[in-house]
């Protein structure tokens, strides 16, 4: 949406690769985006997302340069006028504690990828923990705790001493998820990666507009794979936390609360919807709503139970138009 208080324009183009900003575009000279291929999982929209931009994906009758200088449409004044009313009510949430009406506490994490330099960071700290992304064996995870003490002995001889921080697996393989048990043996915790694993459980590509739409989550049977890794954590008595796209939506977050997850990573953008239901809801009520999340028979069904929730609750606003 081109913005009528300023000279801000959207940016039309395709799918942008190797994203750290916005095609080289910084944040707040962005309007829009609208992207010519892609889907709502596309990296392209989800760093847009994090950083509060109306992105629209899928668009391919749009040519780049039959388009440049035009204005366009993104998202409804309407919708914007919400959004900002949902923020401001989000920000007052942003000291307060991230307890469930039971007491019950949830860790909310930002994401942030180098080893060399992480561990001389976590001196005098000690709260830097290690997650290990598409691991399928043991003696991958075995290979990744040698060089990481490997990079802490060079460390010292450089005189810079450093600890060994605590080491997870990422489940997104769904190789990993047979193999919870024998990999968690090996973790100090365990991630699960919902974006990488429900696209490859479901064989479809997130980024792809014809298919894209069929990478959901809430599908029945991602949630059962997810749940087998929590059971497997579970019983190798370590934390279990979730991360994607599915932990950083209201009522993904939601579910996850009722399976008993200790903690869900999200992009920043996402932490303080997440830290409102997780303000609203008891460990019972979403207890109830994972087991009843798990007799659907489709992700439109789950959805449906998940935001006909948020509404009884008075909540609705955080997945509807102006989230």
């Amino acid at each position: 949406m081109a913005n009528s208080a300023s000279e801000e324009r959207v940016v039309i183009n395709g799918i942008p690769q190797g994203l750290t900003c916005i095609n080289g575009i910084p944040a707040d000279r962005l309007a829009g985006l609208v992207c010519t291929g892609g889907s709502l999982l596309s990296r392209a929209v989800i760093v847009a997302r994090a950083v509060g931009i109306p992105a629209v994906t899928g668009a391919p009758g749009l040519i780049p340069s039959q388009r440049a200088g035009r204005e366009v449409i993104v998202e409804f004044q309407h919708f914007h006028q919400q959004a900002s009313r949902l923020r401001k009510e989000l920000d007052e949430l942003r000291d307060l504690p991230t307890k469930m009406p039971d007491g019950r506490h949830i860790a909310l994490q930002a994401n942030i990828t180098q080893l060399r330099a992480l561990l001389p960071a976590n001196a005098g700290l000690g709260n830097l923990r290690l997650l290990l992304p598409m691991l399928t064996l043991t003696s991958e995870l075995q290979e990744a705790r040698v060089l990481i003490e490997r990079a802490r002995a060079g460390l010292e001889e450089d005189g810079q001493p450093a600890s060994l921080p605590p080491v997870g697996i990422m489940v997104e393989v769904p190789a990993a998820v047979f193999r919870i048990d024998e990999l968690a043996a090996g973790a100090d915790f365990v991630s699960i990666g919902t974006n990488d694993l429900t696209q490859y459980l479901l064989a479809t590509d997130r980024g792809n507009p014809y298919v894209g739409e069929m990478c959901d989550p809430l599908t029945p049977a991602v949630l059962d794979a997810i749940g087998l890794v929590a059971e497997g954590a579970r019983r190798r008595g370590i934390a279990i936390s979730v991360g994607g796209e599915l932990a950083g939506d209201p009522s993904g977050a939601l579910l996850l609360l009722g399976l008993g997850v200790d903690a869900l990573s999200m992009t920043p953008g996402s932490i303080g919807r997440v830290k409102q239901v997780i303000r609203t809801f008891s460990t019972r009520e979403a207890g109830n709503l994972w087991r009843d999340a798990l007799k659907a028979d489709s992700a439109d069904r789950v959805r449906e139970l998940l935001e006909q929730s948020l509404e009884e609750k008075g909540i609705g606003s955080l997945v509807g138009p102006g989230r």
